[in-house]
């Protein structure tokens, strides 16, 4: 099923976060993955969110696709990166067999499943939709991550839009929440505002049980690089990249 619990948030992310990762995260995708391809590789950007990330490979002259269960991030999205291929669908089932060169999923968007058997079923779709000899790339939150930033409230506001944020993470259920209050003006000659409000759960993964489910359907030269320790992104402690490649005949 679409993933329709971003789409009330889908231009808050788009106006705070999207494009503040998409620019850090560059770097990254630079040294890991990209000098490895052609010109003109085909990427697949799984859960894309806002398109901020494919419109940045669009311009380096790369053809990607773009999936997400979000339909408001993907308007988003198609406005962002016209260039890009936009389809609304479920991580967890999508089936397009043998089509990219590499496939990305960052910004910790598995983290939003929530079991394990769907998580590796994940990686069995992104396997299969790889070229021999393609890579994949995405990064999860840990405990660790969740421990260390998930207990907090913040906000934002402008003239339209003002947001209240609540971050929390539940240790024995082991489940970390995202809450948030969006009040939007939807006349700006009118001074009501129309209240959305958003809950959104993560699960932490730890690094030996996903290598083991990306090695269980395939996986080779599987690395696990932690983002402040190995990558230099700071304040990004408990958030880990996974790297692997399929085999190539």
């Amino acid at each position: 099923m679409p993933y329709s619990e971003y789409d009330p948030m889908a231009d808050v992310y788009a106006e705070h976060w999207a494009h503040v990762l998409a620019e850090r995260i560059g770097p990254v995708l630079e040294r890991l993955v990209l000098r490895h391809l052609p010109p003109g590789a085909e990427i697949l950007d799984l859960c894309c969110g806002t398109g901020d990330l494919a419109a940045k490979l669009t311009s380096g002259g790369y053809a990607v696709t773009g999936i997400d269960g979000s339909a408001e991030m993907l308007r988003i999205a198609r406005t962002r990166a016209p260039e890009a291929d936009f389809i609304l669908e479920d991580a967890r089932a999508f089936s397009m067999p043998g089509q990219f060169d590499a496939v990305f999923s960052l910004f910790d968007s598995l983290n939003h499943i929530l079991e394990g058997s769907e998580l590796r079923s994940t990686f069995d779709n992104v396997y299969q939709a790889l070229r021999p000899g393609g890579w994949f790339l995405f990064d999860l939150n840990t405990e660790e991550a969740f421990l260390e930033r998930w207990d907090d409230d913040f906000g934002y506001s402008d003239e339209l839009r003002a947001v209240i944020v609540h971050v929390a993470y539940d240790p024995q259920e082991r489940l970390g929440r995202f809450e948030a209050a969006i009040f939007r003006v939807e006349d700006p000659d009118d001074e009501c505002f129309r209240r959305s409000d958003v809950t959104l759960l993560q699960r932490p993964y730890e690094p030996a049980e996903v290598t083991d489910w990306l090695r269980q359907v395939g996986f080779a030269e599987v690395r696990v690089l932690e983002a402040q320790g190995d990558l230099g992104l700071d304040g990004h402690v408990g958030r880990v990249f996974f790297l692997g490649r399929r085999p190539a005949p």
